[in-house]
């Protein structure tokens, strides 16, 4: 009986050490740490300053947003139904027009990022979800440290 006793013991102590995880603050940090890509952070910065800032009409966050350089495409329709790309190439200009608004729709709409894909540390490109209305694709470059959108492609839904 004591033999018995003795093992279940051992039994349960050797069970219970193999569930027990002994974890630090500094293990749970690492944790937390590998989770968080300033990239990512960063890229939706750029992408909530566009859709903010053209819902506000913010030039500083339209123009923290877009490379100087930067164009825009979109796929449109004509009066017969066919589809055609109209081109923006001077996406500074349009940035402008979209600050001059006198009765922008807001902040706080319905969008959301779709996906990011990082493709290496100087080139990304983003995927975007306006309401029911758009679908953007956002081809991004990282320069001097910074994310900027240089080209917007978007489709109306």
């Amino acid at each position: 009986m004591k033999t018995l006793i003795s093992t279940i013991g051992l039994g349960l102590f050797a069970l219970s050490g193999c569930v027990h995880v002994n974890v630090t603050e500094d293990v749970y940090a690492e944790a937390i740490d590998a989770e968080f890509d300033p990239d990512i952070a960063a890229i939706e910065a750029v992408v909530l300053d566009y859709y903010d800032g053209q819902g506000e009409a913010s030039l500083e966050r339209l123009q923290r947003a877009f490379h100087p350089d930067a164009s825009m495409f979109g796929v449109m329709t004509n009066e017969d139904g066919e589809s055609y790309l109209r081109v923006w190439p001077k996406m500074s200009e349009v940035i402008v027009n979209w600050a001059g608004n006198e009765n922008p729709p807001g902040a706080g709409r319905d969008g959301e990022v779709l996906s990011i894909e990082i493709v290496d540390e100087r080139l990304a490109v983003v995927t975007f979800r306006y309401a029911d209305r758009f679908y953007d694709a956002f081809t991004m470059v990282k320069l001097d440290g910074e994310w900027k959108i240089a080209a917007k492609t978007f489709v109306r839904q």
